[in-house]
Order: C-alpha cells, then structure tokens, then sequence
C-alpha cells in the first residue's frame, strides 16, 4: 500500500497556524485568525503549566513527546523529517524544535482523516506551547538589521550575489535562505528561545 507524506510545514499551513513555518518553523505565528480559531483559545492544564512563566526545552520536550503518543495512539506516524520511518523526529538546536513529517494514507479520504486526529493531538498537546516559543523568540525591530546583515553574508558565503532589496527576492536557493536566515537568529537571540530549566 503506498502512502503519501506531508511535511510539518505543510501540515501546519493547512491548518496549524505558525506563519513563517513554511520555512522557518517557529519563526513566527501565522495571523490568519482562521487558522487560530481551529484550536481552542485557552490551554489545557497541561499546557497551561509549561508555558507559565515560560517554555523551557525541558516542557517542550514533553509536550512534544505527548504530541507523538497522542498521534501513536490515535494511528497517526510521525517520522523525521528525512523520511527514515525507523528513526524518530530529531530536535534541531538551530531552529530550536523537532522537525518532522506526518505519514498521511493512500487515499484522499485517510489522510484528511489522520490530518483530523493529528489537529486534535496537536491542539491537546502542542498548539499553546508552540505559541508561548513563538513569542519567547519574536525578533525585535531593533535585532532585525543584525539578524538581516547575518543572513545576507551567510547567502553571499554560499555564493549568492545580492544587492540591496528583499533577501527573499534574491535568493534563488530557498534552502540556503532557510538555512541563513534560522543560523542568524540563533546567533542573535538564541539564548532565549527557552526559558531556563529553573524559571
């Protein structure tokens, strides 16, 4: 039986609400309202207690790990997001989070089904965390050249050659902007992407 795969980025754009996540991952919160209004407004106990006085990586790996039961029980797989079915996510310290991919099924009708049960375990376990992340990283107007100027030499060490205007119009390598762009914001405001063990 052959089946499909749909990234985490795809996932989360048809429904999941992060924005830049098609790239970026956290980088941002989508603010399409439509997308939030699928998930509830207030979290569950559970996620109510990690993101007080914010997420460390410590609550996040739990809340990940929860996602993944959930999803495991409810017969959804998550894989990593090289495809290695025997493997499981791997935490990204650049992107600061599990890359991963949802393993959909053969039919049109089964993956919008498990895309279904993979929201609900989303939303229980995942959805207010990945939000309080989101804002602990939001990048400042006053830390956007830094991250910009980091970005655009790591695109120019890669051999890109750019002028002044968009970096996302210049780049003719996504991956290599993808890359660049979540190495500049690790440099710059990595030591917060989580709130320490002892918050």
């Amino acid at each position: 039986m052959s089946t499909t795969t749909i990234s985490r980025s795809t996932v989360l754009t048809a429904g999941i609400a992060l924005g830049f996540v098609l790239i970026l991952g956290l980088s941002a919160i989508a603010s399409s309202q439509k997308d939030i209004a699928l998930y509830p407004e207030k979290p569950t106990p559970e996620q109510a207690e990690a993101i007080r006085g914010g997420v460390s990586m410590a609550e996040y790996d739990r809340a990940f790990s929860a996602l993944v039961q959930c999803a495991d029980e409810s017969g959804v797989e998550i894989a990593p997001e090289s495809g290695d079915r025997t493997a499981d996510p791997q935490f990204d310290p650049v992107r600061g989070e599990y890359r991963y991919i949802v393993i959909l099924g053969s039919s049109e009708e089964e993956s919008d089904r498990k895309i279904e049960l993979f929201d609900a375990c989303y939303a229980e376990h995942l959805f207010h965390v990945d939000r309080a992340v989101a804002r602990q990283r939001a990048v400042s107007a006053a830390e956007q050249p830094t991250i910009r100027a980091k970005t655009a030499a790591c695109l120019e060490d890669r051999g890109h050659v750019l002028e002044q205007g968009d970096l996302l119009d210049q780049a003719s390598n996504m991956l290599d902007l993808e890359e660049c762009r979540a190495e500049a914001e690790y440099d710059v405001i990595g030591d917060r992407y989580f709130a320490p063990p002892s918050k």
